[in-house]
């Protein structure tokens, strides 16, 4: 059980964090916007990136997953 929190808990302090912020006006809403961009489009692709280099190449690339996952692909966009 104390391994389960230890892996959320970070998680849900960080929703806590940002509530708060918001909560007592430490950011407006067009700072929240500004941070919520920087969030999709640097940050989490960074933290994928490091996530992926991270690793052997022969637990990220499993050919049986991605021959599912094109297959899938193909035929909804068929």
């Amino acid at each position: 059980m104390l391994d389960i929190l230890a892996i959320t808990g970070p998680i849900y302090l960080c929703i806590l964090a940002g509530y708060a912020c918001v909560r007592w006006n430490v950011f407006s809403k067009a700072d929240m916007r500004v941070l919520g961009k920087f969030v999709l489009q640097i940050a989490l692709p960074a933290l994928l990136f490091h996530a992926l280099a991270s690793r052997p190449l022969a637990d990220v690339v499993r050919p049986g997953y991605l021959l599912a996952f094109a297959l899938g692909s193909l035929s909804v966009l068929l």
